[in-house]
Parts: structure tokens; C-alpha cells; sequence
């Protein structure tokens, strides 16, 4: 470890995190921050697939692990086994399935070995069962059992994330912590104001993949329901295989003149923060990132119970729910948000303050207290 300057600074541990990208979503945003923030910035990030570094983390040590297709996997361990040859480190971080396969391979078997610390970043069975291929099911299931037990402190960013891995992972349960998701509330507000976004009348706003998972059709027999005297819009961004199947049930349902399909957008911001509504309808999540940056932005949310994370907000009043595929369910709530501005104002509030325990200022430490206390508690078996 590093000594802090002054007598009663702790030491700085010397750490490397583990990385898919840092271009990118939640996932990717969530390991920029990390980089950027963790420890004053002095861990050394490693990355599996190197895009736009230079421009991302301009000011911080980056490790290039060379991907290039599911092949070079073992030549990635490889290349990161050196690195940790060559430079002792006191920890490893890696977030997401790929990145804790080539960090665990990577340190297994080190005389000298850091203490590793996985993470993952959704709801690691509910994923694999949506898998198609049995055996990239059982592939995926095999290397969670064997990789996960054997982390000397496992995480997640959601209740649901450590549930699964406890109950179909084997994971001690006393060597799991849930952590929370990362936001800079600064960098976001800023890409909010990039741009002005379309708007014309009361828009209801979502931010998804196109595909069944997310659950579009959803909003779609719900927003059926509402008034067609009442002034509004659906504001859809982002694409995917289910784009000419969600046109039709628009054109099926007589409201295609409501909906915009806006595609793949980099920065959606702006359109959240104007939005009147925004909206998630997926079958399951781990965490949203998109939601906590929606409630930044100050945008009411409606959610599915999508997720033991979604009822816990709902049951605190930072957004109002409704069950998976309920479309009668989401257009009450739209239509009580439509029509009563004091509950936007109510649910803005609430949102403001639940959002507020993600954002760097908080998040960081305890993120850094993770790290501390993993290095003074006893190796995984």
C-alpha cells in the first residue's frame, strides 16, 4: 500500500479493476467512474476490449488486454497474468461475467495473489435462463459455480444479484455486499443540456433494447387505454430485433401518429430530462442505471416489479409500479401522472433523495470501505 501524506491518513491500497470497456452503458459508466474516482484515481484499469481510452480516461493508467473475439480469451489471461507478475497489487475489482472469468484465471495460483474482489453488474441466473443455447447455459452456469465461491468477497448492485448467486451460485452469504450503482450527477446534467430535444406535447419516455425482454408492447397497450383527446406522446429510444414487430402492434393498436421510435441515441439525455414520464416495463433487471438517471433528472419513474431493487423504490415513494405485463396496471399510473401534478412533484422529490445515495460524492467511499475491508478479513476458501 501507498502511505497517505500525514501521520493519521490511512494508506492508499494499490488497486487494479477489471473492465469489459469503458465505451459504453451503465456497466461501462459505472467502471469509467471507478477508474476516475476510486482512491483519488491511483487504480489501474484493465480492459478487454480498448475503445476511445485516450478520450474516456485521459488522466488514468490503462491496461490494453488485447481482445479480439471469443479466441483470445486465453490470451488475455495471459497478458494480465504478466501485469500481475510483473506489478504486485493488493486487490483486484472486476465488474461483470467476462471480466471476473479473466481476473480469476488470471490470479489463480499466484505466489503472490491480491485479494479479489467480483462483482456483477444484473441478475446473473435470470440472465442465463433467458440463454436459447443449452450449452452456452451450461457453460455460463458451470463458470459461475466454480468462479464465484472462490472470490474473497462478492458483489453486486442488487438484491436480487446476490440472491441468486447465494441460492444457485454458491456463494457464503457472509462474503457477499450489494453496492450501489455510480452516478456523476455533474457530467449527467451537463449531457442533458447538449441538445433540445422534440417535444410538442406531454411525452412519456423509455430507454430500452428492442427486444421481448424489455417489455415495449407493455407501454404501448397501456398508452391504448389513455385518452385520444388527452395531448401526448411516446418518446422510444433505442433499437433492436423487436423494432418491425413493435410498429405493427403500434399500427394494430391506432397509435402509431403518438409513438417515435428515435433509435440507438449516444446521448439520450436531454429526452429523459424534458420527458414528463418515464417509463421501464422489463421482465427483470438487476439494477437500472437508467432509472437512478432518470430520478437525477428529476423525470417521475414508473417501473415494473421488475426486480426486488424496483418494489424496495416503489415502496419508498420514489416511483410507482406495476406488475410484469400489467398494461391496465401502467396506464393507471400514467394516467395519474398525466393528471395530477402534484404527485410528479411528490415522486420528483423522493426520487431526488433515493437517487442521491448513487452519485459519486456518495458512492465512492463506500466503495473504497469495500476494498479496506476485504483486505483485513480472511481469504476465501
Amino acid at each position: 500500500m501507498k502511505q497517505c501524506h500525514g501521520t493519521n491518513a490511512a494508506p492508499i491500497p494499490s488497486i487494479l479493476l477489471v473492465g469489459s470497456s469503458v465505451d459504453g452503458g451503465g456497466a461501462e459508466n459505472r467502471f469509467r467512474l471507478l477508474a476516475t474516482h476510486l482512491f483519488g484515481g491511483s487504480a489501474t484499469a484493465a480492459v478487454l476490449r480498448a475503445t476511445r481510452l485516450k478520450e474516456l480516461l485521459p488522466h488514468s493508467h490503462v491496461i490494453d488486454l488485447g481482445w479480439a473475439g471469443m479466441k483470445s480469451y486465453p490470451s488475455m489471461v495471459i497478458n494480465l497474468r504478466k501485469h500481475l507478475k510483473y506489478k504486485r497489487y493488493d486487490a483486484v475489482l472486476s465488474l461483470g461475467f467476462y471480466p471476473n472469468l479473466v481476473a480469476f484465471a488470471a490470479t489463480f495460483g499466484l505466489a503472490s495473489k491480491p485479494k479479489l474482489i467480483l462483482t456483477e453488474i444484473t441478475r446473473p441466473f435470470m440472465e442465463t435462463q433467458e440463454n436459447r443455447s443449452l450449452v452456452r447455459k451450461a457453460m455460463l452456469n458451470f463458470f459461475r459455480r466454480s468462479v464465484y465461491p472462490k472470490a474473497d468477497l462478492f458483489a453486486a448492485n442488487s438484491i436480487d444479484g446476490i440472491e441468486e448467486s447465494v441460492t444457485h451460485y454458491g456463494v457464503e452469504r457472509d462474503r457477499t455486499v450489494r453496492i450501489t450503482n455510480l452516478l456523476d450527477f455533474d457530467q449527467l446534467a451537463a449531457r442533458a443540456n447538449l441538445e433540445a430535444p422534440w417535444r410538442e406535447a406531454p411525452v412519456i419516455c423509455m430507454v430500452a433494447r428492442l427486444d421481448r425482454m424489455k417489455r415495449v408492447d407493455t407501454l404501448f397497450r397501456a398508452a391504448a387505454l389513455l385518452e385520444r383527446d388527452r395531448p401526448w406522446r411516446i418518446s422510444i429510444i433505442g433499437d433492436g430485433a423487436e423494432g418491425s414487430a413493435l410498429k405493427a402492434l403500434a399500427d394494430e393498436l391506432g397509435i402509431s401518429d403518438r409513438i417515435i421510435f428515435e433509435g440507438w441515441r449516444e446521448n439520450p439525455y436531454p429526452s429523459i430530462a424534458t420527458a414528463d414520464i418515464f417509463v421501464l416495463c422489463s421482465e427483470y433487471e438487476g439494477f437500472s442505471n437508467s432509472v437512478i438517471e432518470a430520478m437525477a433528472l428529476k423525470t417521475p419513474v414508473v417501473t415494473s416489479y421488475c426486480s426486488s431493487d424496483a418494489r424496495e423504490m416503489c415502496g419508498q415513494g420514489a416511483a410507482l409500479g406495476f406488475e410484469v405485463g400489467d398494461y391496465q396496471g401502467l396506464h393507471e399510473q400514467l394516467r395519474r401522472l398525466l393528471e395530477e401534478p402534484e404527485l410528479s412533484q411528490q415522486l420528483i422529490q423522493t426520487a431526488w433523495r433515493y437517487a442521491h445515495q448513487h452519485m459519486v460524492q456518495e458512492s465512492i467511499p463506500r466503495y473504497e470501505a469495500l476494498v479496506r475491508t476485504v483486505l483485513f478479513r480472511g481469504s476465501a476458501r
